[in-house]
């Protein structure tokens, strides 16, 4: 099974993952994460989002649960995050998330 193997092996190359550096104060990620479960609020049970926004030279990361992906609660979490942080990136990338995209180009 080994000699069989080997030239499957060999021929498997792996792709270097590439680290995105950015300087320091530049930019921030923003994402939702889900499948967090669900909480019962008043007899209906909601579904648990969670916010991230990660800056992009520290990796320096503010979390926050929420019951709610709408945009009051988006902007809310970012006001707190950049509380926390203590400071505005001068960017903030966002990866296709509802919130923030109404269209995809070319997709």
């Amino acid at each position: 099974m080994k000699r069989f193997m080997a030239p499957l092996r060999r021929d498997r190359r792996r792709e270097a993952t590439v680290r995105f550096e950015t300087l320091p104060g530049h930019q921030a990620q923003v994402d939702w994460s889900g499948g967090l479960g669900t909480l019962e609020v008043d007899g209906v049970k909601k579904r648990v989002w969670c916010f991230s926004m990660i800056l992009g030279y520290s990796r320096y990361q503010c979390i926050e649960f929420s019951l709610s992906q709408n945009l009051v609660a988006f902007l809310g979490c970012h006001a707190r995050a950049f509380e926390y942080f203590q400071g505005v990136p001068a960017e903030v990338l966002y990866d296709n998330l509802k919130t923030a995209v109404l269209a995809r180009v070319g997709a």
